[in-house]
């Protein structure tokens, strides 16, 4: 199992329809087995179908030509509007953090270091993921997409000055290029967190070291570091 100090967590926080479950995709295509999807609403979709006697799966109600219908099972609600509710429910019940703590229970037994969250919808649920990981461990992706916002929604951007956010804007018609960009940032990112371990282990490892085996190491550990850029940006290329 990989520690929680360990990992890295990539946030996606954008109004429906904004692109990102495209988005998460392309990220687990591009880290492969490192990584893996934590959604906020997979507990909060489990307790709304209990709520209501229904003894489905999660994701039964996933489909689009659904998703946003109202349906008889949901006392005349669509799926969707079930679940917002559900989860203010929720929250008024346990508290305003229930549905993070959910997730970071989830989040610290996983063995993944990549972290991919395709739902995020606000300062707490960021800032829940930051106490646990750290703040150079989570970033937050804001999408942008013409026409899309967050009217009649609960959820909202991140605006939090405690969470790492970069804004993303996804063109219509530009898919391509849009995916090319998240990928490149989120390759980025792990990078630096890259680059600040092996920093800091030859800082450590160095401070009872003669001065030509700390130099040796520092070169050793620029060579490691150097390698893994080099991986990385093969790999960018390959979805470049």
């Amino acid at each position: 199992m990989t520690p929680s100090a360990a990992k890295i967590a990539i946030l996606l926080n954008g109004p429906k329809y904004c692109g990102k479950d495209t988005a998460a995709g392309a990220l687990l295509e591009a880290f492969g087995s490192e990584a893996s999807i934590f959604r906020f609403t997979v507990p909060v979709k489990e307790e709304t179908h209990r709520r209501y006697g229904l003894d489905v799966a999660y994701d039964h109600y996933e489909d689009q030509s659904v998703k946003d219908a109202p349906l008889p099972e949901f006392g005349g609600l669509s799926p969707r509007q079930a679940y917002i509710k559900v989860g203010d429910e929720l929250r008024a019940e346990h508290g305003p953090d229930i549905v993070t703590r959910m997730l970071c229970d989830n989040i610290s037994r996983s063995p993944v270091p990549v972290v991919v969250n395709p739902d995020c919808g606000g300062d707490g649920e960021a800032e829940g993921i930051v106490d646990l990981l750290g703040y150079d461990r989570v970033i937050v992706f804001r999408i942008h997409k013409e026409g899309h916002d967050y009217a009649g929604d609960s959820r909202s951007w991140v605006t939090s000055d405690k969470v790492r956010k970069i804004d993303i804007v996804n063109v219509a018609g530009q898919v391509a290029d849009y995916l090319s960009t998240v990928r490149h940032i989120a390759e980025m990112f792990r990078n630096s967190v890259m680059a600040v371990e092996a920093s800091g282990v030859a800082d450590a490892i160095c401070r009872d070291m003669t001065d030509a085996e700390r130099t040796e190491m520092e070169g050793l550990t620029a060579g490691m570091h150097a390698r893994a850029m080099e991986i990385m940006a093969g790999r960018g290329r390959r979805f470049g």
